[in-house]
């Protein structure tokens, strides 16, 4: 089960939030297991989640969808804008479209159904611990491409003027594969540089924040097209 990383690097911290303390035990457990992880801290409410982000400053939350006081969307919208280096993960028991796509808007970068084999969850979980999120680790994320596929995917012109380049189009394709700048680059035969240059371009277009709603919203309008994973 273990997910190899460069020894070199830090650990992940990791603060869980969610309301369920069986799944809080079981999920810890199995955590405590991996290198490349720690635990900093629990939370069981949203509220509490801000208190202890402010304390504990994790490199990573995991936040359930359903909480007493508020929803992880909410959650995550406030970690956001009160801790940008600190990256999260909506896991729920929920494979919505809808949801995955509300989720990254909130600014998540990733989000996993609970249901999802536990060392695809860890896979994504070093992704986005290491601010390297792949799109298709997802079985919700794997659903809602599919969905898109069906719709007609990048051949669906009526869903929207496409503003990106041919290049800019390419550069996106490849950051949806999970690829970080350099193997862009060496996959487009260009330098890092100009691949920061189209990446900062393309969010400017685009209207978003990061790499990932870039990509989701490339997908939605149909300016891109990535092969899905089969999820088993």
């Amino acid at each position: 089960m273990l997910i190899k990383t460069n020894s070199r690097e830090e650990k992940i911290r990791i603060l869980l939030v969610d309301d369920h303390p069986l799944f809080i035990v079981g999920f810890q457990h199995i955590i405590e297991f991996e290198p490349q992880f720690v635990v900093v801290g629990n939370a069981v409410t949203g509220n509490q989640a801000l208190a202890m982000a402010e304390q504990l400053k994790p490199d990573l939350v995991i936040c359930d969808l359903n909480l007493p006081d508020m929803d992880g969307l909410n959650v995550t919208r406030l970690l956001v804008k009160r801790f940008p280096d600190t990256q999260i993960i909506i896991l729920s028991m929920y494979e919505d479209d809808d949801q995955v796509v509300n989720a990254f808007q909130a600014g998540a970068a990733g989000y996993c159904s609970k249901t999802t084999h536990i060392e695809k969850i860890l896979k994504l979980m070093v992704e986005v611990g290491q601010k390297q999120p792949s799109l298709t680790t997802s079985v919700a994320t794997s659903n809602m491409l599919r969905s898109q596929e069906n719709k007609g995917g990048a051949n669906s012109g009526a869903t929207g003027l496409n503003p990106l380049t041919m290049r800019e189009s390419e550069v996106l394709e490849a950051i949806a594969f999970g690829c970080p700048n350099r193997e862009v680059a060496s996959t487009l035969s260009i330098s890092e540089h100009t691949v920061r240059a189209h990446i900062n371009n393309i969010l400017k277009k685009l209207r978003v924040n990061d790499r990932t709603q870039a990509v989701l919203a490339a997908l939605r309008y149909g300016w891109i097209k990535v092969p899905v994973a089969t999820m088993e």
